[in-house]
């Protein structure tokens, strides 16, 4: 003899009858994976707080390249370099570049970076005190990311109810704090 079915919405009512809500915990972030978050996670910060390279290259004032090209090259003076751990302090002027490398704030003066596989090296070592060839124009934020690019302060970048997939959310919720408060295990009457 065959069974009646029921209704799908028929079957989640009895079904969601008899799950209860959890209780809210606050954790580390680095334990959330998974978890439905309780509530906006919302930054604290600027993501990015500053403008930064998206590449390593050298960072420079596009209009130092506005005549670039291969039958006229631009010589630079390296001044500096920026690199994790080391944040050039200076002011980038007229003729000169500073090394950088991913992720690093753009130096002050600079609107560009250009990718160092395009640079030519004519002295040193490519850093402080080298000399680089460029030949073809940068231009305005050419390899730049903006500061709060990816949200500003007050942003919610992840709503109440979303899961935390790290995957797909790259460095949105280290800047909410330091907890999230999410939704414990399940748990059925």
């Amino acid at each position: 003899m065959a069974e009646k079915l029921i209704p799908l919405e028929d079957a989640q009512s009895i079904v969601l009858s008899h799950v209860a809500p959890t209780d809210l915990v606050e954790i580390p972030v680095w334990q959330a994976t998974g978890l439905p978050l309780a509530e906006d996670a919302v930054a604290d910060i600027d993501i990015s707080p500053f403008a930064n390279s998206a590449m390593d290259g050298y960072a420079v004032r596009s209009a130092d390249l506005a005549q670039a090209s291969g039958e006229a090259p631009v010589t630079l003076d390296v001044i500096g370099h920026e690199a994790a751990g080391h944040v050039f302090e200076g002011v980038i002027g007229a003729g000169e570049t500073v090394r950088i490398m991913t992720g690093a704030p753009v130096p002050e003066g600079a609107d560009a970076v250009v990718k160092y596989e395009i640079v030519d090296v004519l002295d040193g070592d490519g850093n402080e005190g080298s000399h680089v060839r460029f030949s073809a124009p940068a231009k305005v934020g050419e390899n730049v990311r903006s500061a709060a690019e990816e949200a500003h302060a007050g942003d919610v970048v992840m709503s109440a109810g979303e899961r935390r997939i790290p995957e797909r959310e790259g460095a949105r919720c280290p800047t909410c704090g330091h907890h999230l408060v999410g939704h414990g295990a399940g748990r059925t009457e």
